[in-house]
């Protein structure tokens, strides 16, 4: 939770704040572009991380009760956790960075509907929704059927993004 009374954002919200939106916003300042380089890469760790836990328990459904599925899926379901952990650790400190350098925090209304960043699930949602659109761009060119769009979105991406670099 930020402990200072927020203060109204220098600049525009737009309808819904994206990382490129957010990178504009650190643009010029050594810290928050370093943060948002931590954040970013956290957004696709957690993505990756997300995708590997649903495609995992989907593939398992019927096999959920075998000791080997069960210890398989704690396990990931342990790195999702601590993943998202350090997705929203990373979003507090550049909450706070920007508060530091008169930005306001009206952004993080934008992704936890809330002026705290303790909402885990819309923080979650925030961080998959920008990986999934911005694949969407990127692959908006190809000519491409609804099952290779939809296989992607579901069963993530292959990035050059230090997976190291979460904190996980």
């Amino acid at each position: 939770m930020i402990s200072e009374t927020p203060k109204r954002s220098s600049y525009e919200l737009p309808k819904e704040l994206t990382l490129s939106s957010l990178r504009r916003v650190c643009r010029g300042s050594e810290q928050l572009t370093e943060m948002y380089d931590d954040l970013e890469d956290c957004v696709y760790r957690y993505y990756e991380v997300a995708v590997q836990f649903e495609y995992f328990v989907l593939a398992s459904k019927d096999d959920f009760f075998s000791e080997a599925k069960r210890s398989r899926l704690e396990t990931f379901d342990e790195l999702r956790r601590r993943t998202h952990t350090s997705l929203c650790d990373k979003l507090r400190i550049l909450a706070r960075l920007l508060v530091q350098e008169n930005h306001g925090i009206d952004w993080i209304l934008l992704i936890s509907g809330s002026s705290e960043t303790d909402n885990r699930e819309s923080i979650g949602r925030w961080a998959i929704r920008q990986i999934t659109e911005k694949t969407k761009q990127e692959i908006s060119h190809v000519p491409v059927y609804g099952d290779i769009v939809a296989g992607v979105a579901t069963q993530g991406l292959q990035t050059d993004h230090n997976a190291d670099s979460c904190g996980v």
